[in-house]
C-alpha cells in the first residue's frame, strides 16, 4: 500500500516552527558586525556589543512576527499540496494490455513508483512490467501511457554511447562504462555496506528556543494588530503627501456640484431648448459600480446636418455640465431622423473626480 503524505495538522506545525527557530538561529549568529568606528569615533567592544544586540532583536522581531503571519498560510499550502499527491496515486492507474518483447505474452505490473513532479510539472506513476516466463528486457510505462525509455550515458571524448556492465563484488556494485570506438572507461562502484546511523544529536536548547522564536496568539495578534496600523499609518502619510502635491486639484474636486438626476434633468433641458434640441427626456438609470443615465432630445432645427447636430450637442453638454460630476460618455450621441440618443455618467467617487479634474486641465 502506498505511503501517505498527508499528515496531521500538528506534524507541519511542528516543523513550521522548526524551520522558524532555525531561521532565528541564524540571524542571532550572523547578524552582520557593526564596525568599531563610527562617524569617526572609536566605538568600544561593550558598545558594540550592545548596538549589534539592539539590531538582532528589531531584525528578530519583524522576522518572527512574519514567520509567525505566514504560518497558517504556509501549512496550508504544504497540507493541500499533500492531499494532492495522495490523491493522484489513489487515481492513478498502471496501463493495461503491456507485452513482452521477447514472446508476446501479457506481462503484469508491479506497485508504482512515484514521481513527484517540482516546479509546475506533473506528478506520475512509474509502473514496472515483468515477464511471467523471465523474458527480458524488462519494461517500464507511465501512467499516461508513456513508456520510460532508459537514458544511455555517452562518451565524453567521442559521443558515442557506452556499453555497461555491472557486477556485484562482494559488498559493492560495480558498473563499468566502455566505449568501443575511442577504449575510454570509467568505473562507478556502489557501498553497500551498512554505515552505522549517525546519532542524532539531543537539541537541549529547542524548547527553550521555541518559545522564544515562535509567537503564541497573542504575541502575533499583537504583532499583526501593530503592522496593520503601521500599514494604515503609511497609506495615510501617502494620502497627505498625495493631497498636498496636487492642492490645487483636490480644491477644484470641493467645489464640483454633486448633481442628483432630478437636478441633472433640470440643468439640461432648458439650455436645450434654447439651442433648439427639444423634448428632453431621461430614461431609467443603469446601475452598476457607475450610474449612467441614457437619455433622448430631438433636433429642433430641421436644416441642421447629423454631423452639426451631433458635435453641436456635444459642446453644449460639455459647457453645460462643467463644473458638476455629470459628463457626456466618450461616444457622444447617436443621431438618427433627428433624434439623438446617449447616456451620461455620474462620478460619485472621490478619485474619479480627482481623475475628472485633472483630465479637464490636460485637455
Amino acid at each position: 500500500m502506498a505511503t501517505k503524505h498527508l499528515n496531521e495538522h500538528l506534524y507541519y506545525s511542528d516543523l513550521y516552527d522548526k524551520h522558524t527557530v532555525e531561521e532565528c538561529r541564524r540571524i542571532e549568529k550572523h547578524t552582520s558586525d557593526i564596525p568599531l568606528v563610527m562617524d569617526g569615533k572609536q566605538v568600544d567592544e561593550a558598545e558594540r556589543q550592545r548596538l549589534m544586540t539592539a539590531v538582532n532583536q528589531v531584525h528578530l522581531y519583524f522576522v518572527k512576527g512574519e514567520r509567525y503571519a505566514k504560518k497558517t498560510e504556509t501549512i496550508q499550502e504544504w497540507m493541500s499540496k499533500d492531499k494532492e499527491i495522495d490523491d493522484f496515486v489513489e487515481s492513478a492507474k498502471a496501463p493495461g494490455n503491456i507485452t513482452c518483447l521477447t514472446c508476446g505474452r501479457l506481462a503484469p505490473s508491479g506497485e508504482g513508483s512515484l514521481n513527484i513532479g517540482y516546479d509546475g510539472k506533473k506528478h506520475r506513476m512509474l509502473y514496472f512490467y515483468e515477464c511471467p516466463l523471465g523474458h527480458l528486457p524488462h519494461r517500464a510505462f507511465y501512467d499516461d501511457g508513456e513508456e520510460y525509455k532508459k537514458k544511455y550515458h555517452h562518451c565524453p571524448t567521442c559521443k558515442a554511447i557506452l556499453d555497461e556492465k555491472v557486477e556485484r563484488k562482494k559488498n559493492k556494485i560495480v558498473t563499468t562504462y566502455s566505449c568501443q570506438s575511442c577504449n575510454y572507461q570509467e568505473v562507478d562502484e556502489f557501498d553497500l555496506s551498512v554505515k552505522p546511523v549517525k546519532k542524532e544529536e539531543v537539541d537541549n536548547d529547542y524548547t527553550k528556543d521555541r518559545d522564544r522564536f515562535c509567537l503564541s496568539e497573542k504575541e502575533g495578534g499583537e504583532y499583526l494588530s501593530s503592522k496593520y496600523a503601521l500599514e494604515s499609518l503609511k497609506d495615510t502619510m501617502k494620502d497627505i503627501e498625495e493631497r498636498h502635491k496636487n492642492k490645487e486639484v483636490y480644491d477644484e474636486v470641493a467645489t464640483i456640484k454633486k448633481l442628483t438626476i432630478i437636478d441633472l434633468e433640470k440643468l439640461i433641458a432648458p439650455e436645450l431648448e434654447k439651442a433648439q434640441y427639444v423634448k428632453f427626456h431621461m430614461k431609467d438609470p443603469e446601475v452598476s459600480r457607475d450610474v449612467y443615465v441614457p437619455f433622448v432630445v430631438y433636433d429642433g432645427k430641421s436644416d441642421r446636418s447629423e454631423w452639426d447636430s451631433k458635435n453641436d450637442l456635444k459642446k453644449l453638454f460639455k459647457q453645460v455640465l462643467e463644473g458638476t460630476n455629470w459628463r457626456l460618455m466618450s461616444d457622444g450621441a447617436n443621431y438618427r431622423l433627428g433624434m439623438l440618443e446617449g447616456r451620461l455618467r455620474a462620478f460619485e467617487r472621490e478619485e474619479d473626480l480627482v481623475n475628472l479634474v485633472k483630465k479637464a486641465k490636460k485637455s
